[in-house]
């Protein structure tokens, strides 16, 4: 329902990473009927984990996909972090989504990053070819990357140890979300 309405987001379409996916899906349905009845039986399943404490999300996708019943049940504090760049995964459809349905969360946004600035650092070659390497002007991966992993420590740090305080030491130019 949602890729047919009018939110709908790159995440409905054919991905890059895996552009015959959902083609190559729809088959194993039309051709496994085993296949079938265990993704009709594990739909409504419960995965959770009891070892999961805190959960961090980088740019997710999909985030329309979860029911709201579904994220409501999610009692472990999440922290979702996405560029504000991300046409892959748009904040407002996915990162806020998740965060808007789980009770003790929150997401971030990454001024100048997209999608995939969360990757590995490309060398020089792949700068030049890789499309996945080039980021937005001013975005450096390396120092991107350094700052959300502080700031995942530091969250981390609060809701696995309490009394540390969530998000006192926030790099400052990440900037907290709460809309909800």
């Amino acid at each position: 329902a949602f890729c047919a309405g009018p939110d709908a987001d790159f995440t409905c379409e054919p991905q890059r990473e895996f552009e015959a996916a959902a083609d190559e899906f729809q088959k194993m349905l039309d051709s496994d009927p085993a296949f079938a009845a265990r993704l009709e039986d594990e739909a409504e399943g419960d995965y959770r984990d009891p070892r999961i404490k805190a959960i961090v999300a980088i740019a997710p996708a999909l985030g329309r996909s979860f029911t709201p019943e579904s994220l409501a049940e999610i009692d472990a504090p999440v922290l979702a972090v996405v560029g504000d760049k991300d046409e892959v995964a748009p904040a407002a459809t996915n990162a806020a989504a998740i965060a808007a349905g789980v009770a003790a969360s929150r997401y971030e946004v990454v001024p100048g990053a997209g999608h995939y600035t969360f990757l590995n650092p490309c060398t020089k070659k792949g700068l030049a070819f890789v499309e996945f390497c080039k980021d937005a002007k001013g975005v450096e991966r390396y120092w991107t990357h350094e700052a959300v992993a502080q700031d995942i420590g530091d969250f981390f740090d609060a809701t696995l140890h309490p009394a540390s305080g969530w998000g006192e030491s926030n790099p400052g130019w990440i900037e907290p979300y709460e809309p909800f």
